[in-house]
């Protein structure tokens, strides 16, 4: 088993903007710093998002909304619950979304602010 260090798990977290189900830059290129708040040293940069990134995600929502409205009521529920209950979300991504592992890792991170 390799050797997880911080490097490896900021190496393995994206940094761009996830939208439309795709990760990718800034519309404009620029970042922001992301500082270790125990010394104040630089970790990571990050896309830093711009109004237009904002639309554009606003836009994918809506393009997704239709097909998620489509899903009975119930589902969505089961769904949202199973999410919550679910022993081990990695797992539960993997199942869901069809990721690798390595992705579904990834977006976990994000998405749980694992780091």
């Amino acid at each position: 088993m390799a050797t997880v260090t911080q490097k490896t798990v900021l190496d393995s977290v994206p940094t761009g903007l996830f939208i439309g189900g795709r990760w990718q830059p800034a519309s404009g290129g620029k970042t922001l710093a992301v500082h270790d708040p125990s010394n104040g040293r630089v970790l990571t940069e990050v896309a830093d998002a711009s109004v237009l990134d904002g639309k554009a995600a606003l836009d994918a929502a809506v393009a997704a909304q239709a097909g998620w409205a489509k899903v009975a009521p119930r589902d969505r529920g089961e769904l949202l619950r199973e999410a919550f209950e679910f022993d081990d979300p990695l797992r539960f991504s993997v199942h869901h979304n069809g990721d690798d592992s390595g992705t579904g890792r990834r977006l976990l991170d994000v998405a749980c602010e694992r780091r």
